[in-house]
């Protein structure tokens, strides 16, 4: 039956298909993949103002962003997305973040019927994989998954 941690993932998985996210909790990989701020073993919260929770934030207005998308509120989603974004250039959240949260926006724009525009974020998105960890891993092939089905559409 698996772990809830298990059953979590693979549900947020089902729910986020194309997003890139892999239905994991994305700050161990921001910390390893995008020099995120990692705490010494056994510290349990962040004091105020610690980068990690506004990287928390960016993850969670990200999330909120695709669930609005899930019930169809276009706008909404594109809202959340966008202010995900202006945090992150805000706080210098890391070229992965920013690539996974364009890649949010532009699937949300491409749902709206706004190729030109969700093409434009993915294209942004690969830009920044390739220039922060290359092509040969799995967000690039999903971004670039993502721009073919916009290409088609």
């Amino acid at each position: 039956m698996g772990s809830v941690k298990d059953r979590h993932e693979a549900k947020h998985r089902g729910t986020h298909a194309g997003c890139g996210c892999g239905g994991r909790r994305a700050s161990a990989r921001v910390a390893a993949v995008d020099g995120g701020h990692r705490h010494a073993e056994g510290h349990a919260e962040c004091s105020g103002g610690c980068r990690c929770k506004v990287l928390g934030r960016i993850r969670d207005l990200s999330r909120a962003g695709m669930q609005a998308l899930d019930i169809g509120s276009h706008g909404e989603a594109e809202r959340l997305l966008r202010e995900a974004l202006d945090l992150g250039r805000t706080v210098g959240a890391g070229a992965v973040i920013d690539a996974k949260t364009r890649n949010c926006l532009g699937i949300v724009l491409h749902s709206a019927g706004r190729m030109v525009e969700a093409l434009a974020e993915y294209h942004r998105a690969l830009t920044l994989i390739e220039g922060r960890v290359g092509v040969d891993n799995r967000l690039y092939r999903v971004v670039a998954a993502n721009s073919r089905k916009a290409v088609g559409a």
